[in-house]
This record gives C-alpha cells, sequence and structure tokens, in this order.
C-alpha cells in the first residue's frame, strides 16, 4: 500500500523523475562521441618525406598511415624542418634516396633519418613503430633473396609468401594479459581502471539521488501525512518500509540505466558482474544510510554528513586506485566505493 502511494508520487512528476533516473545516461550519450575524438586526436603527429618513391618507401608510406597510434603526414623536406621546429609535429622521418635498393640488400643503416626538436616528446614511440615497420620488410626482403637465390621460387613469391606470415598478425608475437591482482592464476579479463572510474562514477550519483530523495520524509512531516498516518496504523513501520523500497527501487533502476551506457566499450561478460556487485553495494549502502536517517528523527544535518561521507568515498577510491599510501589501507574498508572496487564477481573470472 504505502510503497505504491510513493511510487505514485513519482508518477506524478513523471517528467522530472525520468530526467532524474537517466541523466547520467544522457551525459554518457553526449559525451562519448567527444572522448571517441579526443582517443583519435591523440595520434602522435608525424611529419615524413619519401625522396625514394620507389616500391618499399610507398609500401612504409602506405603501412604507416594505416597506424592508427601515430597520424602520418606526409610533406616535402623544407615544409617538414619547418613544422617539427614549430612543434606541429613531435618528429620527422625522411626515407632518404636509394631506400628501396638498401631494403633489397638487406644494408638499412642510414637508410632513415629522425628528425626532431628540444620540445619533441612522444618521438620515440613513433620511431619504434617506424623501425618495426622496417624490420618486417627487411626480414621479408631477405628471406627473399635466399629463397630466389636457390632457384625454389622467384623473388615476388618468395616475398609474398614471407609477408603471409604476418597477416593478420606477425608469426611471433608476445601477448600481454591483463589479469586481476587478487586472482592472478585467471587468464579472464578485466575492465580498465577508466571504466572502473564511470562505474563508480554512476554509483556515485546514484547514491545522491537516494540522499536527495530522504527528505520527503520531512516534507511529508511537515504537511501532517506522517500524522496521519500514525492515527490511523498507531505505527510508522510500513510507511518507512515503503519509502526505503521506494527509494531504493529509484536507486538502482538509475545505476542500471546509467551503465547500460557502457555496452558500447565493454563486452557483456564484463559488464554483468560491475552491474550486479554495484547493486549490492548501493543496497547496502542506501539501507544504512536512510536507517542512520530515520534513527536520527530526520536531521538535515546527519543528510549533510551523509552527502560528504558519499563524496569521501569516491575520493577514497581514487586514492586506493593511485596506490596513494594509506597506513595498510584499513581505512578504505569502510568506503562504499572501495567494496564496489574489489568486486568479488571479477575475482572468479567474471560472469560468461
Amino acid at each position: 500500500m504505502y510503497l505504491s502511494l510513493h511510487l505514485r508520487k513519482w508518477k506524478t512528476k513523471s517528467v522530472r523523475s525520468l530526467l532524474a533516473i537517466t541523466f547520467p545516461l544522457i551525459c554518457f550519450f553526449l559525451v562519448y562521441p567527444f572522448m571517441q575524438t579526443t582517443v583519435q586526436d591523440t595520434a602522435v603527429p608525424i611529419a615524413l618525406v619519401d625522396e625514394d618513391q620507389q616500391e618499399f618507401s610507398e609500401l612504409m608510406v602506405e603501412r604507416l598511415y594505416q597506424e592508427e597510434r601515430i597520424r602520418i603526414q606526409l610533406m616535402t623536406l623544407e615544409e617538414m624542418n619547418h613544422v617539427v621546429q614549430t612543434g606541429e609535429v613531435e618528429a620527422g622521418f625522411v626515407l632518404e634516396k636509394g631506400f628501396t635498393e638498401s631494403v633489397h640488400n638487406g644494408q638499412i643503416n642510414d637508410s632513415i633519418r629522425w628528425i626532431r626538436s628540444e620540445r619533441s616528446t612522444f618521438d620515440p614511440f613513433a620511431k619504434e613503430l617506424i623501425g618495426a615497420e622496417l624490420m618486417r620488410i627487411v626480414l621479408s626482403s631477405k628471406a627473399a633473396n635466399v629463397v630466389s637465390g636457390e632457384g625454389v621460387a622467384t623473388w615476388e613469391e618468395a616475398y609474398r609468401y614471407a609477408e603471409s606470415f604476418w597477416q593478420p598478425t606477425p608469426l611471433f608475437e608476445m601477448e600481454f594479459e591483463q589479469r586481476n591482482q587478487n586472482n592472478p592464476s585467471s587468464s579472464s579479463p578485466v575492465i580498465q581502471i577508466s571504466e572502473q572510474i564511470i562505474f563508480a562514477l554512476f554509483l556515485l550519483y546514484a547514491w545522491g539521488l537516494g540522499l536527495v530523495l530522504f527528505p520527503s520524509i520531512i516534507r511529508e512531516k511537515n504537511s501532517g501525512i506522517v500524522q496521519r498516518i500514525k492515527l490511523m496504523q498507531h505505527h510508522l513501520f510500513y510507511y518507512y518500509a515503503g519509502k526505503w523500497l521506494s527509494i531504493l527501487i529509484a536507486v538502482i533502476v538509475t545505476y542500471i540505466l546509467s551503465s547500460f551506457g557502457m555496452l558500447l566499450v565493454i563486452p557483456t561478460s564484463l559488464w554483468l558482474p560491475w552491474v550486479i556487485w554495484g547493486v549490492c553495494v548501493l543496497a547496502v549502502t542506501v539501507t544504512i544510510c536512510y536507517g542512520l536517517f530515520v534513527l536520527c528523527r530526520h536531521s538535515k544535518n546527519v543528510l549533510v554528513v551523509i552527502g560528504l561521507y558519499s563524496l569521501g568515498s569516491f575520493i577514497m577510491y581514487m586514492m586506493v586506485l593511485s596506490s596513494i599510501d594509506l597506513g595498510g589501507m584499513e581505512v578504505a574498508s569502510f568506503f562504499p566505493h572501495v567494496w564496489f572496487g574489489n568486486n568479488p564477481l571479477t575475482y572468479l573470472g567474471g560472469i560468461e
């Protein structure tokens, strides 16, 4: 009875209620395209000069254009010197004249010139990528030289065969797996730290929404509704229980709806454990906070303290993620966001 009464009040303010519940999801969808653009814009800008303009230099340029982690700008040597000095690019690389012949002969010393400025920071990363592509071409070329020299196949056939070992991935490759530190024996994938933080923000918003709904008890008390219920029922147990359940439903629905945006980023098998565990943490947290609010006779001061505690919980969670020394971390165990971060469902390898 009282649950339906509380939910009916939400229906009378359907637009406001819907906006409050879906606000994080709306924000996520508005921000997500900019996040994608930002990721693309973080590719390292590199200037490239092809002075050889032969088979292997053109192949090198083509492959570097396909690298998402660097943004290649093909230009002349004069233009490259200018943009490197002005800082428009991180560095410049020149494929020297005779590059293709050097690769054919397996003599690649001085085949690529690296130009940088004092402000260059991320260009060593680009150097490694370019060096890796160069070694791929050289190794395939050397293999083709050996095979064609023995008359087993033509140079072109041998080269294509050698290249086949690099597609779709290299024949020899070191693969790193990210594992949960609490269960290192499991090779199940885990979500990134940045993705955990987004879930934690959704948790903070849902928790905050619950705190915003608590004062409705004060308003109903001031309007005389609580007193009339007490006169009729001789107690307020069902009233408080209905209010708690309605707030809990609103909080949980808000968290789940907010989390749906993360399906654009992570698979369902990784998404589900964080949603289920987040619901569990929210249920316990909101219940404790609600009980404290009722026991303290609906004190607004208590509400302020709980609000500060919720912010402190998120800050503590960020400190734990940053590995800041907290004297053994004993104090961290008193904060719901830290409970949330220690997701036992991920320790079990996730949910398939």
